[in-house]
């Protein structure tokens, strides 16, 4: 019954969001910069500086997720940060963010093979016309950035033979298994003071809306914390209504190793 419940109220949100004009109220996430010691406005004039002067064109700006912002906090505050994974290259606009933000440091930037089975039966990518769209913008993206280098190679294999990052931004499949191999060959890759940024966090009090989403993330942060291995924080990833809402957040969560 309270699924059903959850259901239409998350139906009604999306409909009273159609009808009404809707802005995005950064009030939340400024109180958690504010607990890090985060700069809130100097990271968004780096957001926007980075729109202003690149390919990254979105459709709406509102719905920007809030990862964005999160990098440019940490470049502001963690100037030693010199080696950066990146998870999830998609479609390279993040990838050259991280270039844009940490123009000093070596980034590496996976992502599955373009003939991979997982990798074209996902984010409409079975389309032919799509995906040739698709890796034409990751491809522009990415190719002239002198300090991205990109491979294409299943994370699981690529850990066996990787390790040493001061920053690393989980953004693969975020579900179970892999999410969670991901994480754990994470933390053994990070080194001393390094942050793991992970996105699209999904907490137990929300229904699964797709199959993309799960749980996993979740409960492998809330286990590795009960045991004391980590600490982390969840910052919201989106800042407007209806996303920002209970019944739809998803959250970033920055993740330190305890010492």
């Amino acid at each position: 019954m309270n699924k059903i419940y959850k259901y239409f109220e998350l139906r009604l949100y999306f409909l009273i969001s159609k009808i009404f004009k809707q802005h995005v109220k950064y009030n939340n996430l400024k109180n958690i910069y504010k607990k890090k010691n985060f700069d809130f406005d100097r990271s968004l004039k780096i957001l926007n500086s980075f729109i202003n002067n690149s390919n990254f064109k979105p459709n709406d700006i509102k719905m920007i997720s809030n990862h964005y912002l999160l990098i440019a906090a940490i470049s502001l505050k963690y100037l030693n940060i010199k080696n950066i994974l990146e998870i999830g290259t998609f479609d390279g606009y993040c990838s050259s963010f991280l270039s844009y933000c940490f123009k000093d440091s070596k980034i590496t930037t996976i992502d599955l093979n373009d003939n991979d089975n997982s990798f074209v039966k996902t984010y409409g990518r079975s389309s032919k016309s799509y995906l040739k769209e698709h890796l034409n913008i990751r491809d522009m993206n990415i190719k002239d950035k002198k300090n991205i280098d990109f491979i294409q190679e299943n994370s699981i294999y690529f850990f066996e033979k990787n390790r040493s990052f001061d920053l690393i931004f989980i953004d693969g499949d975020h579900t179970e298994p892999t999410v969670i191999i991901d994480i754990i060959n994470s933390l053994k890759s990070l080194n001393f003071n390094g942050l793991i940024i992970l996105d699209d966090v999904v907490l137990r009090d929300r229904l699964i809306i797709n199959k993309y989403e799960s749980y996993a993330s979740f409960d492998t942060l809330s286990r590795l914390k009960d045991i004391g291995l980590i600490k982390f924080t969840l910052f919201p990833k989106r800042s407007i209504f209806p996303y920002s809402t209970k019944i739809m957040a998803k959250y970033v969560a920055m993740i330190e190793k305890n010492l």
